[in-house]
């Protein structure tokens, strides 16, 4: 038998829930310094993968946020900011989030 990395074996690329092809998941995100009983606006967003990321990840780009929250920000951040393996910093230049409302954080192209 030849040895190597079988069709539906965990590890290969078109395995379902594992192996090389799964992408990483935006497991977390929270608005960074939120006050506490105060109804404020914030430009940045912390980000948690389930995984270590690579370079791509400083792409501000690759994120896009969405939802009334949204307010006047920007689609995508202007800066990335690594904070350890797994967690980055999102922020914007300009514009300001609705605290009190929802947002959804998008990440493609990231890995």
């Amino acid at each position: 038998m030849r040895e190597g990395t079988q069709i539906g074996d965990e590890n290969f690329a078109d395995h379902i829930g594992g192996g090389i092809g799964v992408p990483p998941e935006l497991i977390e995100a929270a608005v960074v310094g939120l006050p506490k009983d105060a109804c404020t606006d914030t430009t940045s967003v912390d980000v948690l993968f389930n995984e270590v990321m690579g370079v791509s990840t400083t792409i501000g780009t690759n994120y896009v946020i969405s939802g009334p929250g949204r307010g006047t920000l920007s689609e995508s951040p202007d800066f990335v900011d690594i904070l350890s393996a797994e967690a980055l910093r999102l922020t914007w230049t300009s514009g300001k989030m609705l605290i009190g409302e929802d947002v959804t954080i998008t990440a493609t192209n990231v890995h």
